[in-house]
């Protein structure tokens, strides 16, 4: 990972640029005020800077986890069947132990070697074969930071990171200067328009709409019933390293953050039945 301290000088860059610099700026200066849909605005910031995925990330600071609360809008579909929705940030991948202290507005960025340790991270930068991410910090505040974070299928142009390094700080103080429960109005607005997710039916259906693995399946079935980790280990003849990687891929099936989430979604929608047997067609 690595920050890029320098500050770009905007007398280099040609009238074109200084146009779209006064573009991306004014975009988001707009949703700040409500005057543009947050979702509308990092579209037309995407297309400007020409990243796959621009978030904006709300992000809590005295966890240590990936999952925030992200509202994104992405370019292109994910190449991958496999990759998930956008729901984590990259900002402690990429700031690492800077997180609490980077300056609002100055230029992280990573790229799949400095974030493989982050499992989450690392699929999904396999996926949708990114490249490069660049986060720009925008505020801290009680204990959360949001964090503009911009992602590429293309490595990151050494003019386009001195455009980053200019509206940076730009960037920031207009964020700062939005109107009270802007974000959160996003989020409950975005939320509301969402049509139903495929993991909202019964994960243990017939239709499998997960497409859970026969061993993941039995998994689910097991702590559906109740069973802890130490009793699946025993029905299922496993190790505990075996048994973690099962649940890593049903997390990421399932669109689930944790194990108390999974099993949540287990009890809210799983049919009354016991395990199907091995030759039921809709065990994948």
């Amino acid at each position: 990972m690595s920050i890029a301290y320098r500050r770009a000088d905007a007398a280099r860059f040609d009238s074109n640029s200084v146009s779209r610099l006064f573009e991306i700026v004014a975009v988001l200066s707009q949703a700040s005020q409500g005057s543009v849909a947050l979702v509308e605005a990092l579209r037309r910031m995407g297309n400007l800077i020409g990243s796959n995925v621009t978030a904006i990330c709300r992000v809590d600071l005295t966890a240590s986890h990936d999952v925030a609360k992200v509202f994104c809008h992405e370019s292109r579909r994910p190449v991958s069947e496999d990759a998930g929705p956008f729901e984590v940030s990259f900002a402690r991948g990429v700031c690492g132990a800077s997180i609490d202290t980077a300056k609002a507005g100055t230029v992280w960025r990573a790229t799949l070697a400095d974030i493989e340790t982050r499992e989450r991270l690392a699929s999904l930068f396999r996926h949708r074969r990114l490249a490069e991410t660049v986060v720009i910090p925008l505020q801290k505040d009680n204990g959360s930071g949001d964090f503009l974070e911009l992602h590429f299928t293309q490595p990151v142009s050494a003019t386009l990171l001195e455009y980053l390094e200019y509206m940076g700080p730009v960037l920031a103080r207009c964020w700062k200067g939005r109107s009270p429960g802007m974000f959160s109005d996003s989020m409950l607005s975005r939320r509301r328009k969402l049509p139903p997710s495929p993991v909202s039916g019964a994960i243990l259906s017939m239709e499998n709409p997960c497409r859970l693995s026969r061993a993941e399946y039995r998994v689910c079935v097991l702590l559906s019933r109740g069973l802890n980790n130490q009793a699946v280990l025993e029905e299922l003849s496993i190790t505990m390293a075996t048994l973690r990687t099962h649940l890593r891929n049903i997390y990421a099936k399932t669109d689930s953050a944790s194990q108390p989430e999974l099993i949540h979604k287990l009890l809210s929608t799983t049919p009354r039945h016991g395990l199907r047997r091995e030759g039921d067609a809709y065990v994948a």
